[in-house]
């Protein structure tokens, strides 16, 4: 470093505790021009604090060779570079632009042209406000200044990415921002600023901002935990690009800058909502709309419903201050989303009672775990913000979060986090026998879900040319109902075949892995009121079940699905089993709760099915791709029970050319499906009904089962006619329990007997019907 500070090739920051190894000093005057702007607007030059913002002053452009242009970097070309297509794809914009369009599909591109210039569009409007002080400053530095910031750090992100999987020359060229290094050393240069003195506010960028917010919040000793934070991140990043060979195609320096980026840009959000409470404590109508336009837009990838509150408060109509309770909950509710906790906001002056509570061991949806799953159930973040990437069509980045995770930490530290990448390609699915088995064999592909995903999401294969709506739904629907399904499945194998371990510590392991079950069933949105959150925010089966309860007449008198109440109730019945060592017992439970999770499938494959009639076979819209992936999550299991089942299904939801989707209508698939909900020992009264959809009825002149259990294609007194042949009096006995179970409960049988128990496992299952023939 010695050696570059006399070159003249790097930069010395903040009272020369931050040195980058590259010249990043005309990137750091861009501070001064915030003070020149604050200057001019003290003294009420609101025309001269204009020319500063959209030309520049201090901060100098030097060309390739590096001459100095006659251009000055400005902070208005921060804003402006978005409509360049410079921020395009990154996870951060993708995010506000999303947020700030009203979370948008197919129309993205024209809503995005409108607002892109949000953040020089707000400064501008406030230039034009005589009697808004200085306020224009401080916008320039919490929008556009902070956006860019982030720009830079995943166009650091993007250079490591493009070296480690096109293996360019490993010696890297800081100059040419090879590998992303000159665009990390910028990001800490815009934060910081010129004439920044250490662990002071004596500055003008986002640093002195950070410490002047942490002196009022108790979060400044005399640094700001967020800009050490920030420093040691920026050294941790800084590192891994100095490795020998960093970025280079066998190394792992571009996951863990990713998470590094991720866990700096956690920390850079933490000043904006500092400053927004402080707005909304002291009133302050002007920095109440600068910071919720800061920070509102960013909730959208956390929580639907708790962004729509938040616009609706503090966007769509003036700040009513009797809200600010609820306004607060909000907000500290997407806490653990945005990546911080609440002792690193603190409070403001310590005179607010505001209340922030941690999220371990919190009930999920109503079920109460008895060990922390939390981080487990925060695997809903990233799909939900994988579809929202995918919706912004950030198919890059939308890639990265699918293959190293996000949300779901592991080990913070190392950067190590959960990924869906992992779980479609985890080996403990073979143990979800003999379904595993079944999917392998129909996709012909062990990884069948990990090779659509990252087809669709790389352009390629059936779906990767189709409407961006349509590539959405593919990958969020196999990250949901195929990826997150097989994986609850192979979790609770796992708990099974370690129940009748003895050892206590395995005891405790198990109950803890049956708790993940119940996390990756409802999610970390859900929340903990009992039944879950709104149907637009969960994003996993639990969801799924919610969501179509009131299409299907089946939700309870609480509002929520019959089905998530039955849920929940097997998963406290496992919990029980487990704690009493009931291995039997908690097997049933087990087969049980497999079956009934495929029940929001079904009800899923026949609203598609109703859908889909009124769509040609080359229309864009996404509910084509959503009947195709719901179909395919329980085909091969149909087809296992009854082939021509199969392709009934296969015809009317997966996509064919030459042929309408639902072209046999919604009663037809009812029938096919009817056979394998008869399989799992459901009654039919469990999926409900519609128009069209009952399975309680005999459709499509096809003969389906009714009330009555029976064996598929096969009427109750003919399979009790063959139970008599073969074994008289037992079979009679076998059948009369399966009357009486069906009576009693409504919605799953009775597995007591030897024969039901039978019934419940399909490699029987298909013995008996060849016994049957």
């Amino acid at each position: 470093l010695l050696i570059l500070v006399r070159n003249g090739l790097c930069t010395e920051l903040l009272s020369k505790s931050v040195v980058t190894p590259t010249d990043v000093e005309d990137q750091a005057a861009i501070a001064l021009d915030l003070r020149d702007m604050s200057e001019n607007l003290l003294h009420d030059d609101f025309v001269n604090a204009r020319n500063i913002y959209v030309a520049g002053r201090n901060s100098v452009i030097h060309d390739k060779d590096g001459n100095e242009t006659p251009q000055k970097r400005s902070l208005s070309s921060l804003s402006r570079d978005a409509i360049n297509g410079d921020f395009e794809g990154e996870p951060t914009f993708s995010f506000h632009m999303y947020g700030l369009s009203g979370m948008p599909s197919e129309n993205y591109r024209e809503e995005m042209v409108k607002l892109i210039s949000y953040a020089d569009d707000f400064v501008m409007s406030v230039l034009a406000d005589k009697a808004s002080g200085t306020l224009a400053a401080e916008a320039a530095t919490a929008l556009n200044l902070w956006m860019y910031v982030t720009h830079e750090l995943w166009e650091a992100v993007a250079q490591c990415q493009m070296s480690t999987e096109y293996d360019l020359d490993p010696e890297v060229s800081l100059k040419k921002n090879a590998k992303g290094a000159f665009s990390f050393d910028e990001a800490i240069a815009f934060w910081i600023g010129e004439d920044q003195s250490n662990g002071a506010s004596d500055g003008y960028a986002l640093y002195s901002l950070t410490q002047e917010v942490g002196a009022l919040f108790g979060t400044a000793d005399p640094e700001a935990s967020v800009n050490t934070n920030i420093k040691r991140l920026y050294e941790e990043g800084r590192a891994l690009l100095s490795e020998e060979n960093a970025c280079g195609p066998h190394k792992k320096t571009m996951e863990r800058l990713y998470h590094v980026v991720h866990q700096m840009i956690s920390q850079m959000s933490i000043p904006l909502l500092q400053k927004l409470q402080q707005a909304l404590i002291e009133r302050d109508e002007g920095r109440i709309k600068l910071y919720a336009l800061a920070v509102i837009p960013q909730i959208s990838s956390c929580k639907t419903s708790s962004y729509r509150h938040l616009k609706g408060m503090l966007f769509d109509r003036p700040y009513d201050p009797s809200s600010y309770k609820m306004v607060m909950d909000a907000l500290t509710e997407s806490y653990d989303c945005l990546g911080i906790k609440c002792e690193e906001v603190g409070r403001y002056n310590s005179k607010t009672n505001d209340t922030c509570e941690s999220l371990n061991n919190k009930s999920l949806a109503g079920y109460t775990p008895t060990s922390d799953v939390h981080e487990q159930s925060k695997i809903d973040l990233d799909i939900l913000q994988i579809k929202i990437l995918s919706n912004t069509e950030s198919y890059n980045f939308a890639s990265l979060i699918y293959k190293f995770g996000k949300n779901s930490i592991l080990d913070e530290e190392n950067f190590l986090y959960r990924s869906l990448q992992s779980y479609a390609t985890s080996i403990d699915r073979r143990n979800v026998v003999p379904w595993f088995s079944y999917f392998q064999e129909y996709f012909d592909d062990s990884n069948y879900a990990d090779t659509i995903v990252k087809d669709t999401l790389l352009a390629s294969g059936k779906w990767g040319g189709k409407s961006t709506g349509q590539r959405s739904q593919v990958v969020f629907s196999l990250l949901s109902y195929h990826i997150m399904l097989m994986y609850v499945f192979a979790e609770m194998q796992g708990v099974l075949q370690e129940c009748e371990n003895a050892s206590l510590d395995v005891h405790l392991e198990t109950v803890h892995t049956w708790d993940e079950v119940a996390a990756y069933i409802t999610g970390s949105i859900e929340g903990h009121k009992q039944g879950g959150s709104d149907i637009e925010d969960g994003q996993l089966i639990w969801n799924l079940a919610n969501s179509l309860c009131t299409e299907f007449s089946v939700c309870n008198s609480e509002g929520y699905s019959n089905i998530n109440g039955q849920i929940e109730d097997l998963l406290y019945e496992g919990k029980g089993e487990l704690n009493a060592r009931d291995c039997p017992n908690f097997k049933h439970t087990v087969n049980k709760l497999q079956r009934l999770l495929y029940v929001p499938i079904m009800q899923g494959i026949l609203r598609y099915a109703e859908r889909n009639q009124k769509h040609a076979e080359n229309s864009m819209s996404p509910d084509l791709a959503s009947g195709e992936m719901l179909a395919l999550s329980i085909l091969p299991i149909v087809r296992a029970t009854d082939e021509n089942d199969a392709i009934v299904i296969e015809r009317n939801m997966i996509l064919q050319n030459g042929l309408n989707p639902a072209l046999d209508g919604p009663a037809v698939v009812t029938s096919a499906l009817a056979p394998t909900l008869e399989q799992f020992g459901l009654r039919c009264s469990i999926i409900g009904r519609k128009i069209h959809v009952d399975f309680c009825q005999n459709r499509g002149g096809a003969n389906r089962p009714s009330d009555s259990p029976r064996k598929p294609h096969l009427g109750l007194i003919a399979v009790v006619v063959v139970f008599t042949i073969l074994c008289t009096c037992i079979a009679f006995s076998a059948a009369q329990n399966e009357i009486n179970a069906m009576k009693n409960d409504e919605t799953i049988e009775d597995d007591d007997t030897e024969n039901l128990k039978n019934k419940s496992s399909f490699e029987d299952e298909q013995s008996l019907k060849g016994a049957l023939a």
